[in-house]
């Protein structure tokens, strides 16, 4: 049976086991709570969003590297430094990805980031943009 608490005049029940009332403002922890699902549920969208690049990149980069198709003057693309770039920029933005979702796996399972400096948040937001 849950204890009753006076406080200035009115009566008020005391939460259930578990949740308690935090500072003056009366916020309690399953506000708290509350947030670190919606939390945690963004970081479960970030991955999905992380693994479909992860697949789309190695979609592109299996039919750019499977063409072989000779250009209107007999030659291959690969002789193009514009095709070679772009092949390059995809394994690249397919590793980015594949460390990020590794990254992400790992920081929903522990609590922390295998790269812990305060300057990731920066490289992240930099390699997002350069890369897309």
């Amino acid at each position: 049976m849950p204890e009753v608490v006076l406080n200035r005049a009115v009566r008020e029940q005391v939460p259930a086991a578990g949740v308690k009332k935090v500072g003056p403002e009366g916020s309690s922890t399953a506000s708290v709570m509350r947030g670190s699902r919606k939390e945690e549920k963004m970081k479960i969208g970030e991955l999905g969003f992380r693994v479909s690049e992860i697949v789309l990149c190695l979609i592109s980069f299996s039919v750019m590297a499977a063409d072989k198709t000779k250009g209107w003057s007999g030659d291959s693309f690969d002789r193009y430094k514009e095709y070679r770039y772009c092949l390059a920029v995809n394994v690249i933005g397919f590793a980015y990805a594949g460390f990020q979702a590794y990254d992400l796996t790992y920081h929903i399972a522990t609590g922390k980031h295998v790269i812990r400096h305060h300057l990731r948040h920066h490289f992240n937001f930099f390699m997002d943009q350069e890369l897309k």
